[in-house]
């Protein structure tokens, strides 16, 4: 399996490139690239999108990831592009903007292929809410949630789903939250201070 971490500026998208190449998955061979650097994305299986990329979208962006996914690539989508992808693309009706972190989320039901990323979604929820610095968390911003249509809901706030996973064409689209993966945790498998 081959994956790529895409970024367009900064460092953000090591910490991520750094731990899926600590990944136990067997064959899975990752590299960073610059998105001003790429020009088709067929070298890959699976997509890492840093939000860095939102600061200067290349023209047709969303034609070419919308196509690298509907013939079988997966992609993991930051909490930031939910707003710049086709509402199809990513299973949805509609986008909300968060007004905070929910302390009640919801977990529907959402079959076995599913429950174990829904479970480290939950894990980690509760262990967030413990937190010394929790107080200060909660009012950070969490971005956008959004009203599902063809996307499978795996955590909810309010109502409103922070985690998806879409079947577009053969491939998978799974958008995130900023809660997990966390700007505001100080960890990093890079052994670098934060």
């Amino acid at each position: 399996i081959r994956a790529a971490v895409l970024y367009s500026e900064g460092e953000s998208w090591e910490d991520t490139l750094y731990a899926l190449e600590q990944s136990p998955m067997l064959g899975l061979r990752v590299e960073a690239k610059q998105i001003c650097d790429v020009s088709s994305f067929s070298a890959w299986d699976i997509l890492y999108l840093d939000e860095s990329i939102l600061l200067d979208l290349p023209e047709g962006f969303a034609e070419t990831i919308c196509d690298f996914t509907r013939k079988g690539g997966a992609v993991f989508l930051p909490n930031g592009f939910s707003e710049c992808l086709p509402h199809d693309y990513l299973g949805i009706s509609g986008i909300e903007k968060l007004p905070g972190y929910c302390t009640e989320p919801e977990y529907p039901a959402c079959g076995e292929d599913l429950g174990m990323l829904q479970q480290v979604i939950r894990d980690y929820s509760e262990l967030y809410r413990q937190y010394k610095d929790f107080d200060f968390l909660r009012q950070q911003d969490y971005g956008f949630g959004v009203i599902p249509d063809t996307a499978s809901p795996l955590a909810l706030w309010d109502g409103i789903a922070v985690y998806t996973l879409n079947r577009y064409g053969d491939g998978y689209v799974f958008l995130s939250n900023p809660m997990l993966p966390s700007a505001y945790s100080t960890g990093s498998l890079t052994m670098e201070p934060k």
